[in-house]
């Protein structure tokens, strides 16, 4: 007993350290939030665009129905006769019904686009109130374990294992299990007046490093938003040849979530005054190139692109900027770095990212975004994780349609997505070759 309570001190240090790092993780996963709003104004303004073309093309159908109706009853009194104007008459109403109908959609669609702004903007407010509160909350605690530490350190040398045994020792390992689930308290009352499920990850922090650090002992139980505790101490994953151990003998290849961090993963540009929302595939090449050391600006390839007619351009925002996979191998060639096309499958995709080559993959965003209508997507996928017994579970991807730095893909989600007519590029440089 002595001996482990006269480690105790530096593992309270370590535990009030983790507590500083906590409000970062805290922002990380507030920013994942600000992340979905992004997304979603992107979606709703995808939206939105889509149904003006669909209404002006609606409208210019319903201006020429309604000109040669009236060009036919101007002559059926004399020459067509008036059950000749018939199909006309009911051209024009079918062309008056579906316009009808598309400009209350684009009216409910801005209505849409502005109540979710109303509603983002208060959650902003909300955020920014809570946060800082629960920020100082931690600073607290933090405060509180410094100087209980340093009260430890001071009567250790009183401590006998005698006086353990006596229970006179100040130090109290439920001390340590309530301060945790008062932690935890705080991060699930906070997540309730939110309403974020995603703050629910931030709940189990405390007694997660309480574990890890020895100081809730090996039990298990039920933290106050309902999670199970881990049962013994937690480690952190270790990296054996270029692969991350997770604690439950998963392993993830290399490290998705900082890579996304360096990578472009919002994309849309206006470029010579002309507005390009398409560039998926032109920011994927961006991403790849980026990978291998080869530093370009999204602005740079868009016009690299138009000027050799590699994407589209010309046309709609939305469409404005896309590519197939046989001009991201130019742009990629263009730059100097080679590449292949290749059959698209989660196999091939697993092989490929293990080689540590650069991948660019078509998906169909119906079901890789769950969105009702749906179309081709071009991704970079940055790694693959396996279990414990090597089997393929998903793909960590960066997403610059959805605003994703770095999301994991399950596999099943993987191969219903994957656009199996379409090619993936593979380069032919690995990424630690550059």
């Amino acid at each position: 007993m002595g001996k482990v309570i006269s480690v105790q001190p530096d593992k309270l240090v370590m535990f009030s350290e983790e507590l500083k790092k906590t409000s970062g993780m805290l922002e990380n996963i507030f920013n994942e939030n600000r992340e979905t709003i992004s997304k979603t104004n992107y979606r709703i303004d995808m939206t939105i665009d889509s149904l003006n073309v669909k209404r002006n093309a609606a409208r210019n159908e319903h201006e020429s129905a309604s000109a040669a109706l009236s060009s036919a009853s101007i002559a059926s009194a004399s020459v067509v006769g008036a059950a000749a104007i018939a199909p006309l008459i009911e051209r024009e109403r079918r062309a008056r019904e579906r316009l009808n109908v598309l400009e209350q959609a684009c009216q409910e669609a801005r209505k849409i686009k502005d109540d979710y702004q109303g509603m983002a903007n208060q959650y902003s407010r909300e955020e920014q109130k809570h946060f800082q509160d629960y920020r100082d909350h931690l600073k607290r605690t933090s405060s509180f374990l410094e100087k209980y530490t340093d009260s430890i350190r001071r009567s250790s040398k009183a401590i006998t294992e005698n006086s353990l045994i006596g229970g006179r020792m100040p130090v109290n390992i439920n001390d340590f299990r309530t301060l945790a689930g008062k932690y935890q308290g705080i991060t699930a009352a906070l997540s309730a007046q939110l309403g974020l499920a995603g703050l629910s990850k931030s709940a189990l922090i405390a007694s997660k490093i309480a574990g890890s650090l020895g100081l809730i002992g090996r039990t298990t139980g039920t933290g106050t938003d309902g999670n199970v505790l881990p049962a013994g101490p937690v480690r952190q994953g270790i990296i054996i040849d270029g692969w991350r151990i997770n604690p439950d003998g998963s392993k993830t290849f290399d490290s998705p979530v900082e890579t996304g961090r360096t990578l472009n993963f919002n994309q849309g540009k206006t470029v010579d005054g002309e507005v390009y929302k398409g560039t998926c595939g032109i920011v994927s090449c961006q991403n790849v190139l980026n990978m291998l050391g080869v530093k370009k600006t999204e602005e740079e390839l868009i016009r690299h692109a138009r000027d050799n007619n590699l994407a589209h351009h010309r046309g709609p925002p939305y469409r404005n900027g896309g590519t197939h996979a046989e001009n991201r191998k130019d742009i990629l060639k263009a730059h100097g770095i080679e590449s292949t096309l290749e059959a698209q499958s989660v196999e091939n995709i697993a092989t490929a990212v293990e080689a540590e080559k650069g991948v660019i993959i078509s998906v169909e965003t119906k079901h890789f975004w769950s969105c009702p209508t749906g179309g081709p997507h071009a991704v970079v996928v940055t790694s693959v994780t396996k279990d414990k017994n090597g089997n393929v579970t998903g793909f960590h991807i960066t997403d610059s349609g959805d605003k994703s730095s770095s999301r994991f893909i399950s596999l099943e989600l993987m191969d219903k997505s994957l656009n199996k007519n379409r090619f993936m590029n593979v380069t032919k440089n690995k990424r630690k070759d550059v």
